[in-house]
């Protein structure tokens, strides 16, 4: 026997010709029907008695949600149902539907409302809460486009909801009734006294332009769109839509410029967003770039899933450019009609809570890497292997080559192997000879491979690739190349190598001072003898043999390029009055006049494959990388292994260190509204001094430390751009700020991070007594509410010790976990100093809130989909509607601390 009620709640007003079906698709399903009248004149309230309903007068104020909760508060029954009279609930089995309500750790039930648009337009789905519990404490908010859903998230600390295989179908959009019932009058009303109160409401904004698109007012609706997108922070659940409806926008007005830019920009943050693809190749199109136009569609296509568009459209697109492409010469002008969206002319606001974006977005950069490719088929098979093996987490990655006359498959080969790979036909003139003892360049050669290269800083201009990543096809390139250099945020970067240019010759770099190829540097008159000539050439090249990253005069063979510097002009071309040889540098040279800066880094050196006699040695090269390797789970920090030659920082310039002192580093981006009043708070209990590196925020957070932390001697940097998609270059600046401030001690907080209540008083009697002790390590519990932290096989961080408090030891050379994210907060190789444990707990708030929740699980889902540096199964779990939780018990003493302890 079915325990469970039901009551369903519904709002009305001239419903007459839709409210007998509405009321007749729950027949059997409920035991109660709550109709809200709000000033019918026609035959609705007499339907309403005819069918049983229970039926209210309310005087109708301007406000959906009133009206709603309303409704709420005259239901009787365990669970409420919420329907319109223009909805319908589709046909569902009776026993299905209780064994629903009968789920006890549910609390409610995301629907599907299935809109239909008209015939030419077609329908839209959104989700949105409409079956769940009858509790005073679950009620609607706006007063527009209503929802219950944050109301029940909060009670239930982000968990209790879920989806049912239930569906509404929803015929309100139709033309004919929003002419009936003027439902554009009546929201633009309800909207514009809402924003009289809130002129910069993104959501209210975001409404407005939907109420235009409606009407066909597109010039009207995109005004509203774009004040709604210039207001939001990118975390918002409805922000996808707001920038598909933009999007619409310029496509519906022709404006096909706008239309491209804009499509740019998002997909920097959803590069594999099928619509947007799908947009920018129509755009490109237009403007008759083919290649750019087939790349985008043929994505498009291989991704699969557009919300505007069908697949039949897309494929017809590109059939057209695939023809285009055949038929027309560069000159040829272009006739192409805009594609109209087959599924709804604008994206309709369902309830999109549950899909809450990451703060900002995860952004990932475009990299094109290019090479002109006449190689030998050995060596080719080692640089095209390395490139595989390229970490790309985060990254959208295309290759480009041109196959300069090779007698082998291997380009196409890996073409067929690889994603988004293109071969281009080399141009026949000119042969390339070499042999064991050297490469024979010509100068028809050089100007050969001067002209391929700037092909492909045009084909990454046009298609928007935020870097260029050229590298000559007999490298072998560590898997960490890549990143590691993006990492660096330079225009003009090469990676160094090492090469006996002649066999008799010691192996020399590829970057170089100044001129032809000086490897040490003088004044302009400035005469050296030779013994300080060759003094200066060594320091250069002991400089060049330690792990760092320098400014230089010349560079090539394995650059890294920005956008920037890209569109700065730069190129391989000949400068005609300039009588270097080589077409690098004539880059450099012409870099350098246009304003920009060339640095080489020597963290991750390839191996440079000059000759084929050479393949031997790159094997013991590949051993010894092999044996550096080690796989660090995200709740860990185990050793790292010793990569001296590969990967060792410099160690920090001496400082002079105050004993007993203590200062905070701590990272922060956008915490104003969040946790970083309580953790500064107490912090100023037991610090001495503060770090703040502020990754861009655009919140209030720089003015809030600067004010929490008044008195307290603060040294506070912010970046110009957000760099939270790449972890590691934030936490290696951050630590080079803390260990240049004078203390002695120096503790790493996240901003969500904070001791527990009574450690202030604890902490500086622990460090006073701790002359063997280099650092501390602590349990960290994530806390899921104010009162309870989680406690099951992926959340165990509570059951091991790990580093927060670090002694500022002089000369200690740091070494780090080089991932993109979880690289951890410190140098992994500070375990090999002194180590205690203390019984002080620390507690993580940033899972409480469901929203943080939902932006964290969207983050991970963004910037490591492949559980590359963290599990997979955690990240899952972070949306478990019933996770384990146990109380947090204050604890009121604490001994010293346990020396030497296990971690574990």
């Amino acid at each position: 026997m079915n325990m469970s009620t039901v009551s369903l709640c519904m709002i009305v007003k001239n419903e007459a010709d839709c409210l007998p079906a509405s009321l007749k698709s729950v027949q059997g399903l409920v035991n109660e029907m709550i109709v809200v009248d709000t000033g019918s004149n026609d035959r609705t309230p007499d339907i309403a008695l005819a069918w049983g309903a229970k039926v209210i007068p309310f005087a109708w104020t301007g406000d959906f949600s009133a009206a709603r909760n309303f409704s709420l508060e005259n239901a009787s029954s365990d669970w409420i149902l919420v329907l319109d009279a223009d909805e319908e609930l589709q046909t569902v089995n009776v026993d299905s539907f209780f064994e629903l309500l009968n789920n006890r750790q549910v609390e409610g039930y995301f629907l599907t409302i299935k809109s239909y648009l008209g015939p030419s337009l077609g329908e839209s789905e959104d989700q949105a809460v409409r079956l769940f519990r009858n509790k005073p404490e679950y009620r609607f908010e706006g007063a527009i486009h209503e929802q219950v859903t944050p109301a029940i998230l909060r009670r239930k600390g982000g968990t209790g909801l879920t989806s049912a295989n239930l569906t509404v179908h929803h015929s309100g959009y139709l033309k004919d009734r929003l002419k009936l019932k003027n439902k554009f009058a009546r929201n633009c009303e309800i909207i514009q006294n809402e924003l009289l109160k809130d002129s910069g409401n993104p959501f209210l904004l975001y409404c407005l332009g939907l109420e235009y698109y409606q009407q066909n007012s597109i010039a009207a609706g995109l005004n509203h769109m774009t004040k709604a997108l210039a207001n939001m922070t990118g975390r918002e659940g409805y922000f996808e839509d707001v920038l598909l409806n933009v999007a619409l926008g310029y496509l519906q007005l022709s404006d096909v410029v706008s239309l491209r830019s804009f499509a740019n920009k998002v997909l920097i943050m959803y590069p594999d967003h099928a619509d947007f693809l799908f947009l920018r190749g129509t755009a490109h199109f237009l403007f008759r770039n083919h290649p750019a136009a087939r790349l985008d569609l043929e994505r498009c296509l291989q991704i699969g899933t557009l919300r505007l568009f069908t697949h039949e459209q897309a494929k017809s697109l590109l059939t057209n450019i695939l023809q285009a492409s055949m038929d027309s010469h560069p000159f040829a002008e272009t006739s192409y009609e805009f594609p109209l969206p087959a599924k709804n002319n604008c994206i309709m606001y369902g309830d999109n809570y549950p899909k809450e974006r990451q703060e900002q977005t995860a952004m990932k950069h475009r990299v094109l890497i290019a090479s002109p490719v006449k190689q030998n088929e050995k060596i080719l098979s080692e640089f095209l292997a390395s490139l595989t093996q390229l970490k790309t987490t985060n990254l959208e990655v295309h290759f480009a080559f041109i196959d300069d006359q090779n007698d082998h498959q291997l380009l196409s080969q890996f073409a067929q192997d690889q994603p988004k790979v293109r071969i281009y036909p080399g141009n026949l003139n000119g042969d390339y000879l070499r042999d064991e003892t050297t490469h024979h360049w010509r100068e028809d050669l050089i100007w050969k491979v001067a002209c391929y290269k700037d092909h492909f800083i045009k084909l990454a201009l046009d298609e928007m690739f935020d870097y260029l990543f050229l590298v000559d096809s007999d490298l072998w390139l560590n898997p960490n190349t890549l990143v590691h250099l993006l990492s660096l945020n330079k225009d003009i970067v090469s990676e160094v190598f090492w090469t006996r240019w002649n066999p008799d010759l010691i192996p020399l770099p590829q970057v170089w001072i100044r001129d032809q190829y000086t490897l040490y540097s003088s004044g302009r008159d400035e005469s050296l003898t030779e013994e300080e000539t060759n003094l200066r050439t060594q320091d250069f090249m002991q400089m060049l043999s330690r792990p760092g990253t320098y400014k230089v005069g010349g560079l090539g063979a394995c650059t890294l390029i920005s956008r920037h510097a890209l569109e700065q002009g730069v190129s391989f071309q000949e400068i005609y009055n300039l009588g270097l040889t080589g077409e690098d540098r004539h880059f450099c040279i012409r870099a350098a006049a246009l304003g920009l800066e060339l640095f080489a880094d020597t963290h991750y050196p390839p191996f440079h494959i000059y000759r084929e006699s050479e393949l031997e040695k790159l094997q013991n090269y590949k051993e010894t990388l092999a044996e550096l390797q080690q796989v660090i789970s995200l709740n860990e920090i185990p050793p790292l292994p010793s990569q001296q030659k590969l990967s060792q920082l410099n160690s920090h310039p001496q400082v002079h260190v105050e004993k007993g002192k203590i200062t905070l580093a701590m990272l922060v981006r956008n915490e104003s509204d969040r946790y970083l009043e309580r953790v500064l708070k107490q912090a100023t209990e037991y610090i001495d001094q503060a770090v703040i590196l502020d990754d861009a925020s655009v919140d209030n957070t720089v003015h809030l430390c600067r004010e929490l932390l008044r008195g307290i001697p603060l040294t506070l940097h912010s970046n110009h751009k957000p760099m939270f998609h790449n972890e590691i270059f934030l936490r290696k600046q951050l630590w080079e700020m803390a260990l240049s401030s004078n203390s002695e001690w120096i503790v790493i907080l996240d901003a969500d991070e904070l001791f527990e209540e009574n450690a202030p008083s604890h902490l500086r009697e622990l460090l006073k007594y701790s002359q063997d002790v280099d650092y501390y390590s602590f349990r960290l519990y994530d806390l899921w509410t104010e009162t309870h932290y989680r406690d099951d096989s992926l959340w165990q961080a509570h059951h091991w010790y790990r580093p927060f408090i670090v002694r500022n030891v002089q000369g200690f050379q740091a070494k780090w976990r080089e991932t993109p994210q979880h690289c951890g907060r410190f140098p992994v190789n500070i375990i090999e100093l002194r180590s205690a444990a203390s019984p002080l707990r620390i507690k993580h708030l940033g899972w409480i809130r469901p929203q943080d929740r939902l932006a964290k699980y969207y983050r991970y889902k963004e910037l490591d989909p492949e559980g590359t540096y963290g599990k997979l199964e955690q990240y899952q779990s972070i949306l478990d509607p019933a996770p384990n939780l146990i109380p947090w018990e204050k604890v009121d003493f604490f001994p010293p601390y346990e020396k030497n302890h296990e971690q574990n």
